[in-house]
Formats: structure tokens, C-alpha cells, sequence
């Protein structure tokens, strides 16, 4: 399906160029931008334009850090140091998405808060919570929202869990770590079996919260 979007451009054909094109076309198929035109091509002269005037059509934004489960206490504790405010805070936050409908509420007001907000892909941080990290991916796709998404593993500095419970928890906590990616990686996800747009990556909580060290080859990131 044909889509065409006409109004004032902004675009970056190349690194560190910026052009923008007045009252220019941007052409899209089946979802997908097949280029911007100062003029519209012959071949499209027969589909319907949508005229936004004179307002801006420019990419949207990518955040590439985002800890989801932090959502609730925005711009809390601000004067704390940052394993103090992990303390005091973050911890006890996230503890609560091990409950379901807890993480729907939240996940389901944080993708319409980015999506509303011109944000469109993310890099994402879950909780440790294997259906949690679920739903937030769910939300996300139902909003429109692309992009990666991992449960973290942490083995120390955990807060609310003292270090032997979290040492206990090490191993199921890394089982259900690869059984989750696999679930996504092979769509045997029975949630959503055709997720298109979200995909699972392997994240440390951070440095000074893992002990253990995944494969070599594996792809991670630490925050």
C-alpha cells in the first residue's frame, strides 16, 4: 500500500548533512519510506497525498538508555548518590513488577508517553521479572513503539535482595534469562507469536552488579 505525506521535510540524507525540502513529499510502501521528493514522481501522480501545510515532517526520536521500571519514580531522589537512590528507590520500585497487572498499568502509560512524545525506538531495560519484561514488549508493540528490550541479571548489589538470596537466585535468574530470549528469538511466544518490531537483548543490571560474565560472542549492555 501506497502512502504519500507532503509538508516541509527535514531529512539527513548522510552522516552530519541536514536538508530539508518545502513543501516536499515523502513517500512510504506498506509502512516503509521509499524516499522524499522535492516534486512528486510520475508513477505516484494517481495517489492520494495527505497535506500537512506547512508543518515540520522530520525522523523521529531513538533512546537508546531507558530504564522501564524506573518509570514510576521520575525525577524522585535526585539528591541521593546513585547506589543510595538504587537503595532507596529503584530497588524497592522494581520489586513490585514481579506482579503482572502492576507492569500492565505502568508499561501500558510509559509506551503511550513515548510514542505521544515523538519517541519511536528505544534500547530498554526490564526488570529482573521474566513476565514483566513480557508485557513491557507487548506495550510497547501495541504502541507503536520499536526497538530492543532486556531482562536484566544482576547477582549483587541488589537492594531488597540480601546476597545470599540473590546468590540462590543466580542460576534460575540466568535459566530464565535464556529461556526467555529463546521464546523470542524463535516467535514461540504464545502472548504474540508475530511480534515484528520488538526484539530481546542480554542485559548485566551493571557492572558492579554482576559477578558472572556471559559467553564472549554474546552481545550485552551494562547501565
Amino acid at each position: 500500500m501506497t502512502a504519500i505525506l507532503r509538508g516541509n521535510i527535514l531529512h539527513t540524507p548522510a552522516f552530519g548533512a541536514l536538508e530539508a525540502i518545502p513543501r516536499g513529499y515523502l513517500v512510504l510502501e506498506d509502512g516503509v519510506i521509499q524516499g522524499v521528493y522535492p516534486s512528486l514522481p510520475e508513477k505516484f501522480a494517481r495517489c492520494p497525498a495527505e497535506d500537512y501545510g506547512d508543518a515540520l515532517i522530520l525522523r523521529s526520536f531513538a533512546d537508546l538508555h531507558l530504564h522501564a521500571p524506573q518509570y514510576p519514580m521520575l525525577g524522585m531522589g535526585m539528591d541521593l548518590p546513585l547506589l543510595a537512590w538504587l537503595e532507596t528507590y529503584t530497588f524497592p520500585v522494581e520489586a513490585r513488577f514481579q506482579d503482572p497487572d502492576f507492569a500492565r498499568v505502568v508499561y501500558r502509560a510509559l509506551a503511550e508517553d513515548l510514542i505521544s512524545s515523538g519517541t519511536t525506538r528505544v534500547a530498554m531495560f526490564s526488570s529482573r521479572h521474566t513476565d514483566a519484561t513480557l508485557i513491557l514488549m507487548e506495550e510497547l508493540e501495541r504502541a507503536g513503539v520499536t526497538g530492543l528490550v532486556g531482562k536484566v541479571n544482576v547477582d549483587r548489589n541488589g537492594g531488597v535482595l540480601t546476597y545470599m538470596r540473590m546468590k540462590k537466585m543466580t542460576k534460575k535468574m540466568m535459566r530464565n534469562t535464556l529461556t526467555l530470549t529463546r521464546l523470542i528469538i524463535s516467535s514461540a511466544c504464545a502472548r504474540n507469536p508475530e511480534s515484528r518490531f520488538m526484539r530481546s537483548l542480554i542485559r548485566l543490571r551493571y557492572q558492579t552488579g554482576s559477578l558472572q560474565h556471559p559467553r564472549p560472542r554474546q552481545k550485552i549492555r551494562t547501565g
